[in-house]
């Protein structure tokens, strides 16, 4: 048996929430990882706000280059989802396909050690059997 190791050196938080949201990617970032950078002192945390989706995919394509250069990210999704796909803070939509397709090229980029958290609610609401939703 192989064993193996995912690592990562990067812990990007992007957050994309309507103003009057809790801001729970900036809680984390300022709560939880910024009292970590003393205990993982080589890991690089980034905290991310873009507001409409070419501005969320541009950042995806900073993450791409930066894993094309060596660096092995963790992505942390704070947004609203849909079946359509996450929604950002002016409303409009980066479809699930157009997401899947940057997560892949940044995935192949380091290595396929790409770690993905998403925390977007009402992503399946929409789904027989499954009700759910979005609590503020």
């Amino acid at each position: 048996m192989v064993d193996t190791v995912i690592s990562f050196d990067t812990i990007w938080v992007i957050e994309s929430l309507p103003v009057g949201d809790l801001q729970t990617g900036t809680s984390l970032f300022s709560e939880i990882l910024g009292p970590a950078k003393s205990v993982h002192p080589t890991l690089s945390f980034r905290l991310t706000t873009p507001q409409s989706p070419s501005e969320l995919l541009s950042v995806l394509d900073d993450i791409r280059l930066q894993a094309e250069g060596g660096a092995k990210p963790k992505i942390h999704f704070e947004c609203h989802g849909s079946p359509d796909g996450l929604q950002c803070a002016n409303g409009a939509f980066v479809a699930w396909q157009q997401l899947r397709s940057l997560l892949i090229s940044i995935n192949e980029a380091c290595g396929l050690h790409l770690i993905v958290v998403l925390a977007a609610c009402n992503g399946a609401l929409n789904r027989p059997g499954f009700s759910g939703g979005c609590f503020h």
